[in-house]
């Protein structure tokens, strides 16, 4: 069995570290109960490269912009059946360029329309803070709207750059497109019960767009902590790196707000 995702998501979104924690998870071994086991694989290099860093609490590097890597991943499910993955990663900026220059690369738009499901990260923390007008500073009232326009022409808002690549996607396939939406650093955010509810209230552009268009969208919602917290914070960090099986600080809420720390679920 087949199966294709595509990965998409500004840059700073977690694509690369939720990698790194699904490349370790299969390849050093999560828990018995785990949805799958990792198959034979004649090429893991990239995947291992980004374990690596990951199982020592460093950041990840950004992806180039420049760089693509075909992710290729023959897993075994609880059953014994074997199921090739296939996910291309790609840089933040690239998704971004496509915002930026209203167009998509031809491969990139063959691999949107060949996936089963696309998996759409989203890193709240990484989310501009909404404006309101008397937050404005008075140096900005007072400015000539000409100038103003010009000192902000390069800026829009996350979520209106993910509602953007969102239409774009929605035009390029003729059927509902399958998405997976992936809320990362969910350590920071685990108040709320579920991955849903947390875009509904944080994000609420991004969130109404999906839903009032589910006829371009069938979406499933995710909470994810691939690194289990903040590496920025020493003390977080300490307590990340006292892990037997670094498995254990991988954060995974599903749709009904279960926890668990198989980030191979996702890929169901």
């Amino acid at each position: 069995m087949n199966k294709k995702y595509y990965i998409i998501g500004l840059p700073d979104s977690g694509k690369s570290t939720f990698l790194a924690a699904l490349g370790y998870y299969l390849i050093c071994g999560g828990h018995n109960d785990s949805i799958y086991k990792l198959g034979k694989n004649d090429d893991l290099d990239y995947i291992s490269d980004l374990t690596e860093t990951w199982s020592k609490c460093e950041e990840l590097e950004r992806t180039n912009i420049n760089a693509s890597f075909n992710i290729s991943l023959q897993l075994i499910d609880n059953t014994g059946n074997l199921i090739d993955i296939i996910m291309p990663d790609r840089s933040g900026e690239s998704f971004r360029n496509i915002i930026k220059n209203r167009q998509i690369e031809e491969d990139m738009l063959n691999d949107i329309n060949s996936s089963d499901k696309i998996l759409l990260f989203i890193n709240p923390s990484k989310i501009s803070n909404d404006s309101f007008i008397y937050e404005i500073a008075p140096e900005y009232r007072n400015q000539d709207a000409k100038k103003v326009e010009i000192e902000n022409k390069n800026k829009m808002h996350e979520q209106a750059e993910y509602v953007e690549l969102l239409q774009h996607i929605g035009r390029v396939n003729k059927d509902a497109t399958d998405f997976k939406i992936i809320i990362s650093a969910w350590d920071e955010y685990e108040d709320y019960k579920s991955p849903e509810e947390l875009l509904k209230n944080k994000l609420p552009l991004i969130w109404q767009y999906v839903k009032t268009n589910k006829d371009l969208f069938n979406c499933e919602y995710w909470g994810i902590s691939a690194q289990g917290g903040d590496l920025t914070n020493e003390d977080k960090k300490k307590e990340l790196e006292s892990h037997i099986n670094a498995c254990d600080r991988i954060i995974v809420v599903d749709e009904k707000g279960d926890i668990s720390n198989d980030i191979s679920k996702v890929l169901v």
